[in-house]
């Protein structure tokens, strides 16, 4: 079978870029080398891609797929000023494009190896989009402890699927395979003694028949066989000669595996005069492999016994070693971004040793600073591609390493794991957080820690102290002479404004932020803060002026690539079309974005197409559907916590109830409205949700006397 292998492992220690076993597919796939620079890796792909697209490296489309693939591997231009979620699946797409058209050519394989360490993007981007591929040759095997079933099993779909749990050899596949591995050369006994010993484990078996025959006798058995298969790994690493031992040292610390150029690297480092040879000599041992210029472990045990073999010293030097000539490769290649995450990994790992021990030579006292600095980097990277999970994790970490400094070192740190924890609803953590860093807290700092708090206090629908706290953060940026950190607070102050139902402030807000991105020329910051302001228009009736400023923002968006961004634009229109009556385009429009927004994760996205449909479904009689839509919109919006959304929701959903005959729910899903509309108000559709529930209930329920406000009628028209 002349098929395309193409490989990819989750590592144990997390990746900033979620996308570590896919993106090394990627690079496999357009023969991206180790050691090649951020420019070679890029011609590599365009070239990959034109040649399977049949068109020229300048067309668009090599353009839209080569800046997709190159973002999934972590290059920091690629998709720069595309928001994050848009990017993520625009890199989907991406990838899918690629196996299709390689798979147009000759069938692919994809081997997949540890994933029960893989991020869920990983994980769902296999549960979902792989199913696109029906109808081609492509074949995708996964690997996992027994542990990823505990939040992810196999999708079924329109593809086959086959799912192999490996149990314990029983005792004649044992004998059988102690046999095999013996080439016949083992006594009867001792094929017994071994096949016993194993437990069925076939690695075991394998080990078990690897160590030394006792007094060299072909067949016969160490005078004493370890009682595990820790212990036999340890048997083997013991008996390899230095050179070998220290290789494989290298490799443990490196990870479960990596580039060969790496390791012959480091094994030069410590004194290993023919890396090759021993690395050859390994592979003969059966306890690394080698292919495609890539070397690994042959078993996460082998790699787990090797390292815990190092003493901490020297695995805080050699973290420290690797750390080092880490940094001097990615910078020499420019393709900082994509290791950001393993360079922070071992610099912290050899400050978390030296910490736990003491000073170690070799490693200079500034490893904390050094490790520090890079997993904060890493973190910021990752939260800036709206990564919140890994960017958590990195700075839990950085934190861990100035427990004991002074405030003033630790207060950037403990800013932007607020902001982070703040997002991923995690209020009691950003808030201790922020209170912690806010003490003493001047100039600059102060300017941020306010314009935290004031997005936390927004995040909580505390719409009047998220106002005041973010008025006084522009202030203080004013004071400090910082426009990018005004630009921020004030494009904050304004979605607070409008959240509130202050629409004329909002606008005002945003009209300042928007001369601050243009002056900077953020042409992101531009887009998105036009489109805001397309939503206060849309808020306060000026319904051309919307248009005008969508326009505005979908060109904007369009400069940048942002297509998701478009799709936002095509989302708030939606609304537009509706309240002019032009239902069809509408739903149309609607129609078109639901399924990107829901691909992308964006479940506030999802939730507010779910209520523009459904009022859509309900205005022409199809009460079924918009009770389901409005069901899905009460849970998204539950879940969130928002609830200026869950009333949007529960509007739709009590009229829904009224026009099916269910009075009493109907009634009910009104007064869990009240109770949460108490709690703060959204200026976009709060007024819709409140006359939907007081009028639309009403008329269906049969009661008279329900006048009409003027903005009711507004809202109606």
């Amino acid at each position: 079978l002349d098929a395309l292998v193409l490989e990819g492992r989750a590592v144990p220690y997390g990746e900033a870029n979620p996308w570590w076993p896919v993106a090394e597919v990627v690079q496999q796939a357009c023969g991206i080398t180790g050691s090649d620079t951020a420019e070679a890796a890029r011609t590599h792909v365009v070239e990959t891609v034109a040649d399977l697209l049949a068109a020229r490296p300048g067309d668009p489309n090599v353009t839209l797929v080569t800046a997709g693939l190159l973002h999934l591997m972590g290059h920091q231009e690629a998709l720069r000023d595309v928001d994050p979620q848009r990017a993520r699946q625009q890199a989907r797409k991406a990838l899918l494009t690629l196996l299709s058209a390689l798979a147009q050519r000759r069938p692919v394989i994809l081997l997949l190896s540890e994933m029960h360490w893989a991020d869920d993007l990983v994980l769902e981007l296999i549960g979902e989009d792989l199913d696109r591929l029906t109808g081609l040759p492509v074949t995708a095997a996964l690997t996992a402890r027994p542990e990823l079933l505990e939040r992810w099993s196999a999708p079924t779909g329109r593809h086959n699927l086959a799912v192999l749990h490996l149990d314990p050899l029983d005792d004649e596949a044992s004998r059988r395979l102690v046999e095999v591995l013996l080439e016949g050369a083992g006594a009867a006994g001792l094929v017994d003694t071994l096949a016993t010993r194993s437990g069925g484990n076939p690695f075991f078996i394998q080990e078990l028949v690897s160590l030394p025959a006792r007094d060299g006798e072909p067949g016969s058995a160490p005078a004493e066989l370890p009682a595990t298969l820790r212990g036999i790994v340890a048997a083997r690493f013991d008996s390899l000669p230095a050179e070998a031992r220290s290789v494989l040292e290298d490799a443990a610390v490196i990870g479960r595996s990596g580039f060969v150029y790496t390791l012959r690297s480091m094994a030069r480092t410590h004194g290993t005069a023919d890396p090759d040879r021993v690395v050859s000599e390994l592979v003969a041992q059966d306890l690394l492999t080698v292919a495609g210029g890539r070397w690994q472990f042959r078993s996460d045990v082998v790699r787990e016994v090797v390292y815990d073999i190092i003493t901490k010293t020297e695995r805080a030097r050699r973290h420290w070693e690797l750390a080092l000539w880490i940094n001097a490769e990615v910078q020499r290649m420019h393709r900082e971004d994509e290791f950001l995450e393993p360079l922070a990994h071992h610099y912290a790992t050899a400050a978390e040793l030296v910490a736990e021990i003491g000073p170690v030579v070799g490693v200079p006292a500034t490893v904390a600073s050094e490790a520090i600095e890079a997993l904060t980097r890493a973190a910021r990277w990752s939260s800036d591609r709206e990564l919140l999970l890994p960017a958590s994790r990195l700075l839990d970490r950085a934190l861990a390493l100035v427990s004991e400094a002074p405030l003033s070192e630790r207060r950037s740190l403990l800013l932007d794991r607020a902001v982070v924890r703040s997002t991923l609803r995690q209020m009691p953590g950003a808030r201790a957080d922020l209170g912690e860093a806010m003490v003493g807290a001047v100039g600059a700092d102060h300017a941020r820690a306010l314009t935290v708090l004031g997005y936390i206090e927004q995040t909580e629908a505390d719409w009047d102290n998220s106002m005041a706290t973010l008025t006084e953060a522009i202030e203080e940026w004013r004071r400090v002479g910082d426009r990018d950190g005004e630009g921020d607070a004030l494009r904050r102050a304004g979605m607070t404004s409008l959240f509130s139902g202050n629409v004329a402030r909002a606008q005002e807000l945003l009209g300042v932020a928007l001369a601050l991105a243009r002056a900077g020329e953020h042409r992101r910051d531009e887009a998105w803060t036009l489109w805001h302001l397309a939503w206060a228009s849309f808020a306060s009736g000026s319904i051309s002026e919307a248009e005008s400023r969508l326009a505005e923002a979908e060109a904007a968006f369009a400069s940048t690539g942002d297509t998701g961004g478009i799709g936002w634009v095509h989302g708030l229109l939606g609304y537009i079309r509706m309240v002019q009556g032009r239902r069809a385009e509408a739903e149309e429009l609607a129609t078109g974005v639901l399924d990107d927004a829901r691909e992308r994760g964006d479940r506030w996205a999802v939730g507010m197409l779910l209520v523009l449909l459904g009022l859509l479904r309900l205005w022409d009689g199809r009460v079924t559907t918009a009770l389901e839509m409005a069901k899905e919109g009460r849970a998204i919006f539950s879940d969130l916590h928002d609830g200026p959304g869950l009333v949007r929701a529960l509007g739709l959903l009590a009229r829904a109830h009224a026009a099916a005959g269910h009075l009493d729910e109907a009634r009910l899903v009104a007064t869990e409205a009240e109770s949460v509309e108490a709690s703060g108000s959204d200026s976009m559709l709060e007024p819709l949700a409140a006359t939907l529930l007081r009028v639309g209930v009403a008329l269906h329920a049969g009661d008279g006397g329900v006048a009409l406000t003027v903005t009711d009628q507004e809202q109606f028209s």
